[in-house]
């Protein structure tokens, strides 16, 4: 008898834990995903995925939120919020010499909830990365590590799931800062997912599409490569390339560029007229409405 107990009770602990998939995403309402990860290795750690229903008045190519963020001067936080419903979609708060707290969500999924994929998500519609200020958007070796830490979010079974529908996410980080001499943080991906834009909506997700660099060619590279983006509108455009070290290197600056394609030769050479060395290097293209991330390995 206490042998079959003891078979029944080892078959419930190798039960595996249950996995999201695409059909736990409703196609009648939205969804919100925050995922956290760990700082430095990029692992996986947990997420929380609420369902709302659609804002047929929010600009639902972005992320429908609004935002209040109060500086840590003493104790700040940021908050998110649904712009149709009001709820709270992501809040933290930020201390000087205190360790911060994640508020919202309040209840959160282990990593080993979700499944992983042999393949990576393709990227969101529109994607924006920010530090703890949402007004500040990263650069150099902190925009290098979020990309790192979004590609491998991007294995992950709930990502894909996002993928099937137009999504959009941002990027940010979560400061857990102990003390003035030491800091620690978190990444934080705030996903937003729409299965329901249709029509004229698709226009505007187009558009954003074009915002995406394309491929640039010839990469890798010995010798320069061309750039190569479209703009859905006339914009002004920085073309920025950082070493790993977040040092930039070369910048072009476009006034007033026109809508359509357009393609850029970087020579391979920095500001200084020096040719760069082999290595992983980031280029950037931003412009009003959006930046957009890529790398470049050179190989000599």
């Amino acid at each position: 008898m206490n042998m079959i107990i003891w078979i029944m009770l080892i078959g419930l602990l190798a039960i595996p834990t249950r996995s999201w998939a695409l059909e736990d995403l409703p196609e009648d309402l939205v969804s919100f995903g925050v995922f956290v990860s760990h700082y430095d290795t990029t692992t996986f750690e947990q997420a929380s995925i609420a369902h709302f229903p659609p804002c047929t008045d929010c600009d639902s190519t972005l992320l429908p939120l609004d935002v209040d963020y109060v500086a840590p001067v003493d104790m700040g936080h940021v908050t998110y919020t649904y712009q149709l419903t009001g709820d709270t979609i992501y809040a933290a708060t930020f201390f000087w010499q205190y360790p911060g707290e994640i508020l919202i969500p309040d209840t959160f999924l282990p990593a080993d909830s979700f499944e992983l994929e042999p393949d990576m998500a393709p990227n969101p519609q529109y994607l924006r990365t920010t530090y703890e200020d949402p007004e500040l958007q990263m650069s150099g070796s902190y925009l290098n590590e979020a990309l790192e830490f979004w590609d491998r979010l991007k294995y992950t079974s709930i990502i894909h799931a996002f993928s099937e529908s137009f999504y959009t996410v941002l990027l940010t980080r979560f400061s857990t800062t102990e003390n003035l001499m030491e800091e620690h943080y978190k990444w934080v991906a705030i996903a937003y997912r729409n299965p329901l834009i249709t029509g004229i909506d698709k226009e505007n997700i187009q558009q954003l599409q074009n915002y995406v660099l394309r491929d640039c060619f010839p990469n890798p590279t010995n010798a320069g490569t061309n750039i190569s983006y479209r703009l859905p509108e006339d914009l002004d455009v920085a073309l920025r390339m950082f070493n790993l070290l977040g040092e930039q290197i070369w910048s072009k600056t476009i006034k007033s560029q026109s809508s359509g394609e357009h393609s850029f030769r970087w020579n391979g050479f920095d500001e200084m007229g020096s040719e760069v060395q082999s290595g992983v290097y980031i280029l950037q293209l931003s412009t009003t409405n959006a930046v957009e991330s890529t790398k470049i390995l050179v190989i000599k």
